[in-house]
This record gives structure tokens, sequence and C-alpha cells, in this order.
């Protein structure tokens, strides 16, 4: 019986080669892309998780370093007071200019003024009427000439506290000190940046200033927060994951803690996970343009190699169909010299024999 050029090419060119090549195509893609799209999703994975410790540790280090910073600044403001304390009274009629400067110089003392032992007021930066009224226990300190350097701040509409330093003339310098502006003043020089936003609690958990404005009032309890809760049992707060919570801005946030030495006050910095998923957006991008475009390559390549393996089984399985034809004069030509092409030696070895015998039979 014999098959038409058309019905040979129709067998040669129909879905099995069609299906061969597909299969090839498709198990090199998946063997070549596999493993690069494990690869890229943990790399994506390590790398959020490398960027996370280090935002982390640059949080723990800007929270003990601005927990330093207003503890240095309190220090600072402490050791002035006692310093114009003990000058006062050394010149006649230098206390009003001792008193005008220091409240120049410290912008959160308001006001500053003298008492005498019974804690009458004798001189003030401001009108004796804007002097607050003094409690027992101060007046008790100012006639025993005890000092009085609180941390406890009592809180109104911002955290105060009272100072009494006593002078050697007798009575005291007496400030009343705007804790939320003295430290709002630190926190301001704080370059948080992509850290978030800080804000000081009190030993009592209380908040006395944050660095968000108008985020929360002074002396807000702040206990119920996992976060100034940890830090006042003095528990360890330790990074990269522990420290997801809901912060003072109702949102996920991840914190960091550390104490302000010499006050028994607390300064946390809190980072929103929005910003830090935001921040990470690039990862996604490079690692999805890197595996699009392996995607791409690993295709192209798996389609020239299905075509170098494909191509000289095609003109094999067209050889033989033409021998089945009967076409024993037209030896197959592959064009390769590797175990394909002495098939189709052996095939044209064959296909001759046969021809022999077939005209030896005739």
């Amino acid at each position: 019986m014999q098959l038409s050029d058309s019905a040979i090419d129709q067998g040669v060119n129909g879905p099995p080669s069609e299906r061969l090549h597909t299969r090839v195509v498709l198990v090199f893609s998946l063997f070549a892309i596999a493993p690069l799209v494990i690869g890229a999703f943990m790399s994506l994975v390590l790398g959020i998780w490398v960027a996370r410790t280090e935002l982390s540790g640059s949080q723990a280090r800007i929270t003990r370093m601005t927990g330093g910073l207003v503890s240095e600044r309190w220090r600072g403001l402490v050791d002035e007071l006692r310093t114009a304390a003990a000058v006062i009274g050394e010149t006649a009629g230098g206390d009003q200019v001792a008193l005008d400067l220091l409240a120049q110089h410290c912008g959160a003392c308001q006001p500053i003024w003298l008492t005498d032992r019974a804690g009458q007021i004798r001189l003030s930066t401001t009108a004796a009427i804007d002097v607050p009224p003094l409690s027992t226990d101060v007046l008790a300190r100012i006639g025993a000439g005890e000092e009085q350097v609180p941390t406890m701040p009592t809180f109104t509409h911002t955290a105060m506290l009272v100072l009494v330093l006593p002078v050697r003339s007798g009575g005291a310098l007496v400030t009343q000190i705007d804790v939320s502006k003295f430290v709002a003043d630190v926190l301001r020089v704080v370059d948080f940046d992509q850290l978030g936003y800080g804000y000081v609690v009190d030993a009592h958990g209380q908040l006395i200033v944050a660095s968000l404005p108008g985020a929360m009032v002074s002396g807000q309890d702040l206990r119920e927060l996992p976060i100034v809760h940890a830090a006042l049992s003095g528990q360890d707060w330790v990074p990269p994951y522990s420290q997801v919570y809901i912060g003072i801005t109702s949102q996920r946030v991840a914190g960091m803690w550390a104490p302000v030495p010499g006050t028994g006050w607390f300064i946390l910095v809190e980072r929103p996970l929005i910003a830090e998923g935001s921040s990470n957006w690039y990862f996604f991008v490079v690692q999805s343009l890197l595996l699009l475009g392996t995607i791409i390559v690993a295709i192209m390549i798996g389609r020239q190699l299905a075509a170098t393996i494909t191509q000289p089984i095609e003109r094999l399985q067209r050889g033989v169909m033409r021998l089945r034809a009967g076409h024993w004069d037209q030896p197959m030509r592959v064009g390769r010299r590797d175990e394909l092409g002495q098939l189709a030696e052996a095939f044209n070895t064959m296909a001759g024999d046969l021809q022999l015998k077939q005209i030896e039979l005739r």
C-alpha cells in the first residue's frame, strides 16, 4: 500500500511530534524554573528578615541613645539649677538678674522664684499671681532647708514637677518644670526617620509626652500596652518578632523600650508595620522582575532545546514513513553524528538491504 507525500507529512508533523515538543519544553521549564522559584522565595524571605533585623537593631540603638540623651539633659538641668541656687545671694541686687538668665536658659522652667524660709515669694520671673501655690510637703522642705528633686510628675494638661533647691541666704530656689515640654524638646532633636515615633512614660506607665503631635494626652495610663508592661516589669523585649503588638496609634507596630537612667522614666520607640512593609517594596519588585525574566529565558531555552531533540526525531519519523510507503531509494538525512545519526545510518543500511532483497525476489 503506497502513502502519499501529504499523508506522510501529516503523520510526521501531526499531534505526536507536537506533544513531544510540548512535553520537552514543559519538563525543562519546570526543572529549570522550580529551583529558581524556590530560591527566589527563600531569598525574599531572607531579605525581609535581614531588613527587619537591621531595623530592629537600629531601633534598639536609637531607643537607648534617646534614653541616655533625656537622662543627660535632665541631669544637666538639675545641675544648672543647683549651681544657680549656690550662687544666689552672693551679689547684692543680682538675684533678679540670675533668675532672669536662668529663665532664658531653661525654657521648660515656668516659672522660677525665690522664697524665704516660710515659703513666701521674694523674687519671681513672673507676676506673683502666676506662681502656683505650694503644697504642705514643699513648704515643710523649704522650712527645713531640704532639697526636693522629684521625678514623678503630676498631670494637669501637661506633666509638671516642682523642684526645691535651698539657697545659702535662707529659703529656696523653686521652679516648676514642664516635663512634657522638656522631654518634647529632647525628642525633637532625635531623627527617628523610618524608625517611627517615640514617647516617654513615667514609673507608673503614665504618658509624659509623645513625638506625634496631638497623638495622645499627657497623663494617659498606658500600662495595658504590652511594651509598657514589659518596661515597668523589666522584661526583655527581644527583636525581631516578639515585639509586634497594637501600639498607641491603634495599629500593629514593632517597638523597643529603654530606661531613662536616674529618672525612673522609660523611652519607647514604635514603628508601624505598614511603614516597615512599604520600606520592603523593592524586595518584591526586584524578586518579581528577576523571576519573570528567569521564566522567559527558561521557556526560550526549553523551546530551543526541544527543537534540537525533536527535529532529528521528526526526520527519522519521516524516513520511517517513507520506508513504510515503499520509497527505498530515499535515504534518511538527519545531519547528526550522535546516536540519532547512527540510528538514521542503520535505517538507511536496512533500507538498502531490503531494496536488494526485494529486487532479488522479483
